[in-house]
This record gives structure tokens, C-alpha cells and sequence, in this order.
């Protein structure tokens, strides 16, 4: 199954589960993020036509109350065995990711409201020190996607249909 269709599936179902209707779904989406939301894009998100931005996954992930993970049925796979110590090297290096990328967004924030003269030279910083970080993630989920496919090949030959 795609990822969109997977994404898709996770999130009728978790929207359903809550309660939430397509048009409360965007109406509190609309609240949390101020973007409006129409009942097709509610409806192209569900059956996987299409994808939500990446940046208001974190968003449907609050609403919905499950991980990002979850949406995308990652946490369905957790049941391979991986050390402890990895798991938590892993979270670690997230939340250095998460601790950085905070940390950036309240300087640019500090410094467009100061309206400095060397914010555009600030701003170019900030933006490569994403743009790395943002590279780590991608790198870290290839990984993951590869390994993905990996643990549903060796499903798939002991026949189960996950």
C-alpha cells in the first residue's frame, strides 16, 4: 500500500474514532492553523488523491490525538524487535533535531521583530542551519523507509499480509 493511501486510511480512521466529522476536522484545523480547509481536501486527504503540507502534520497529528508516526502506520511495525539502546539513540537525535529547529525559529522570530539591519544575513543562516537539519531528517527517513520495506518483504514471506 502507498503512503498516501496508508496515510489516507490512518486518517479516516482516527478522525472517525475521535468523533470528528470531515467538516469539524477542518473547521478546528482552520482554529489551529488559520488555513481553511475544504470538505474535498478533508475527503482527497482520506482517500489518499492527496497529501496535507508537511508542516500541518503536526497539527492533524494534536487533533486527531495519535503521533505523526501513527498516521503514517509506522507504530503498526513496531512489533520488530530493536534494541533499547537504538530506540533511545534515536529519540535523542529527534528531539536534538526538534530542540534545534525550536531553538531557531524563537531567534528569527526575535530578530524579525527587532527588524535588525542584518537580518537578511541572519535570516540566510537560519535557513541553511534548516536546511541541514532537514537534511539529517530526510537522510534518517530513507533509512527508515528502506528498512521499512525490508521488515514487509520478510512479512510478506511468511505470508503475512501487513
Amino acid at each position: 500500500m502507498d503512503r498516501e493511501l496508508l496515510f489516507g486510511d490512518n486518517f479516516k480512521k482516527y478522525r472517525k474514532k475521535r468523533g470528528i466529522s470531515q467538516k469539524e476536522f477542518a473547521q478546528m484545523l482552520f482554529e489551529s492553523t488559520g488555513k481553511k480547509l475544504t470538505l474535498t481536501s478533508v475527503s482527497n486527504y482520506e482517500t489518499g488523491l492527496h497529501m496535507p503540507p508537511p508542516q500541518i502534520l503536526p497539527v492533524i497529528a494534536d487533533i486527531l490525538q495519535v503521533s505523526i508516526d501513527a498516521l503514517f502506520g509506522v507504530q503498526e511495525v513496531a512489533e520488530v524487535p530493536v534494541a533499547a539502546a537504538e530506540q533511545e539513540a534515536e529519540v535523542d537525535e529527534v528531539k536534538e533535531w526538534k530542540q534545534e529547529l525550536e531553538t531557531l525559529e524563537r531567534e528569527f522570530i526575535y530578530l524579525k521583530a527587532s527588524q535588525s539591519k542584518s537580518i537578511e544575513s541572519e535570516a540566510v543562516n537560519y535557513c541553511e542551519k534548516l536546511i541541514t537539519i532537514a537534511r539529517k531528517q530526510q537522510d534518517e527517513l530513507i533509512v527508515l523507509q528502506t528498512e521499512l520495506a525490508t521488515i514487509r518483504e520478510l512479512l510478506s514471506l511468511f505470508g503475512s499480509d501487513r
